[in-house]
């Protein structure tokens, strides 16, 4: 069912806030804001949902967010802004219509313009539930698995 979702923002540290509503349906299980304000949300959804995960782009001075990504072979688990911008989305392979609760093919995409999507190698190995990311202070992107697998993304 949808439910009522409220997002605060501010630009200045928290002296100010600006508030948003949205009747949304699924979770909102991740924001990711990058430099510049930019931003991405991911909505992730039931089993009785078409799609496993929704991508959202919020951008400085926009009141309206756009959707940059959904499919239903991937079930996104996390996003991430690069510091050159590039948007990097991780999850697993999705197989068939009924998504089971079993490890699934690792997948990561990445983005420079939030339309074009490219698929990042990951080791062949790499099965999981959940993926996570994260920047290395050498600026290369991370993916964790809840396996115990840490990739390095190129």
């Amino acid at each position: 069912w949808p439910s009522l979702t409220l997002m605060l923002q501010t630009i200045d540290g928290g002296k100010t806030w600006k508030g948003f509503t949205a009747s949304l349906l699924g979770k909102m299980t991740r924001i990711r804001m990058g430099p510049g304000g930019k931003g991405l949300a991911l909505m992730e959804f039931d089993e009785s949902f078409d799609y496993p995960a929704e991508v959202y782009l919020m951008e400085p001075g926009k009141t309206q967010i756009s959707r940059v990504y959904r499919d239903k072979r991937h079930a996104v688990t996390d996003v991430a802004l690069a510091v050159d911008g590039s948007i990097y989305l991780a999850g697993v392979q999705t197989v068939g219509a009924v998504r089971l609760p079993l490890p699934g093919k690792v997948q990561i995409l990445r983005s420079n313009d939030g339309k074009t999507w490219l698929a990042d190698p990951a080791d062949y190995r790499a099965t999981a539930n959940r993926v996570v990311l994260a920047s290395s202070p050498d600026g290369h992107m991370l993916a964790a698995t809840d396996t115990g697998m840490i990739l390095r993304l190129e």
